[in-house]
C-alpha cells in the first residue's frame, strides 16, 4: 500500500510493505524479499526522476 502526499512544493511517499516471515510452508525467502525490495525501490526511484 502507497501514499503520496503533496503539499505546495513538497512532496511525501509512504509505503507500507508487509511480507509474511519466510517458512517452509509458504516457500519465501529472505533473500527473494531483498531482490523483490531493491525491484521496488529501483521503480519508485524511476518514477520519481521522470
Amino acid at each position: 500500500m502507497g501514499l503520496h502526499l503533496r503539499n505546495g512544493s513538497h512532496s511525501t511517499r509512504l509505503i507500507v510493505i508487509y511480507r509474511p516471515p519466510p517458512n517452509t510452508k509458504n516457500g519465501y525467502t529472505t533473500s527473494e524479499f531483498h531482490l523483490e525490495f531493491a525491484h521496488l525501490i529501483d521503480s519508485m526511484a524511476m518514477g520519481i526522476s521522470n
